[in-house]
């Protein structure tokens, strides 16, 4: 077995081995595990129902990730994009007033003329043609957007309907003092090398937060959505794709292409 995946995968060549393989896929997991309920959540919004929409994000992010694994040999997680997911949502959805039909059927353009831009290295030219500076204002907005959302995901800041738009959090609640603690933990042991430095913040922290009854055990290990059906297919093709919403959401994806290849974020 070992021998089947050191040649497909070719651990010795890339200067890795099982271990550090498994340990940086289990880190990546826990890592990124909040995107299969916080990116369905977000879509909630738009009138999505929340069960078929993680169901679905969890399979786009298998198929995805087993692809590029296996055909391209690369490490990487391939996910539906939150920087994305909360664009479209919050701007084209709820402030301009489009249906979230026709944004998928715009989706779905986007996605096959960025697979043939990609096969014919378009794309490419197109990301290099943008100014350094530019990309980087890019790549620096987008660490502040997810700094944002972590803050406001703990309870440091939150929203409000005053002429103020948001307001710091009760800083005594325990929500905030373990967002702080595993903060405080991941420093430390990054600090002093350890490895597994994030996994082991993650765990630790879930951990006190069962402890303390913070953090609720799951009901069910294992849920199937009883239906997709709102969810798969819904496309709404019309004019208003390509006069309004194709240009928008095209050149939002451009924001950040180069961020994601220079950066992996």
């Amino acid at each position: 077995m070992i021998n089947l995946l050191e040649k497909i995968f070719k651990f010795k060549e890339n200067n890795s081995n099982i271990k550090t393989e498994l340990l940086a896929g289990i880190t990546t997991f826990f890592t990124m595990s909040y995107l299969l309920v916080l990116s369905p959540k977000i879509l909630t919004k738009a009138g999505l129902t929340l069960e078929p929409t993680i169901a679905i994000t969890a399979l786009t992010v298998f198929f995805c990730s087993i692809i590029m694994g296996l055909i391209a040999n690369k490490p990487y997680v391939l996910a539906p994009f939150l920087g994305d997911t909360a664009f479209i949502v919050y701007t084209i959805v709820i402030s301009l007033g489009f249906p979230i039909e026709t944004i998928f059927a715009s989706l779905f353009i986007i996605g096959i003329l960025l697979l043939i831009m990609t096969l014919t290295n378009v794309r490419i030219k197109i990301v290099d043609m943008i100014p350094t500076t530019l990309k980087l204002t890019y790549c620096i907005g987008l660490g502040l957007f997810f700094i944002f959302l972590s803050l406001k995901d703990i309870g440091i800041v939150n929203f409000t309907q005053k002429t103020i738009p948001i307001e710091s959090g009760n800083f005594t609640s325990i929500n905030i003092l373990l967002g702080l603690f595993c903060f405080i933990l991941l420093i430390t042991l990054i600090k002093k090398n350890i490895k597994g430095a994030v996994i082991i913040s993650i765990i630790t922290t879930t951990l006190l937060g069962i402890i303390i009854g913070d953090v609720e055990l799951p009901k069910n290990i294992l849920t199937i959505p009883t239906t997709i059906n709102d969810s798969i297919l819904q496309l709404d093709i019309n004019k208003r794709i390509f006069t309004n919403i194709l240009p928008i959401i095209y050149l939002n994806k451009y924001r950040y292409s180069w961020c994601i290849s220079k950066f992996g974020i």
